[in-house]
């Protein structure tokens, strides 16, 4: 682990995202859909922390397609790096009003779901020890 808190690794593989959507726990808020899951992509690690974006053609053209992944990719990394869990994977799915919305409410309501989902994994693996 290094200063700056775990290393981000990104989503890549069909897989991964699949699995978030499958087993994983969900965060529902009006700006996107937060699913987080344990064991990402690199298990061999548990100093990493996997992250993926998702934004389909309801966002919009490929312009706001573009411009929500740009904004979601900052701030995943900024709330992760001092929020997120190693050997945790965070998928993010954006809704329309990411775009749109201020840059201090994006990094609220991210904060919030990724407590929340932090919150519901540790639950999960208390109850299954």
């Amino acid at each position: 682990m290094g200063c700056l808190g775990p290393e981000l690794i990104t989503l890549r593989k069909r897989f991964s995202f699949e699995k978030a959507r499958r087993s994983g726990v969900c965060f529902h808020c009006e700006l996107f859909l937060l699913q987080a899951y344990s064991g990402g992509e690199h298990d061999a690690s548990p100093e990493r922390v996997s992250c993926g974006i998702t934004v389909s053609r309801k966002v919009g053209s490929a312009i706001h397609r573009n411009r929500a992944k740009r904004r979601l990719r900052v701030a995943l990394r900024t709330v992760l790096v001092s929020m997120g869990c190693p050997g945790q994977a965070y998928v993010v799915v954006a809704r329309r009003r990411v775009e749109a919305c201020s840059w201090a409410m994006l990094l609220q309501k991210l904060r919030t779901g990724v407590l929340s989902v932090n919150e519901r994994l540790s639950a999960s693996k208390r109850s299954v020890s």
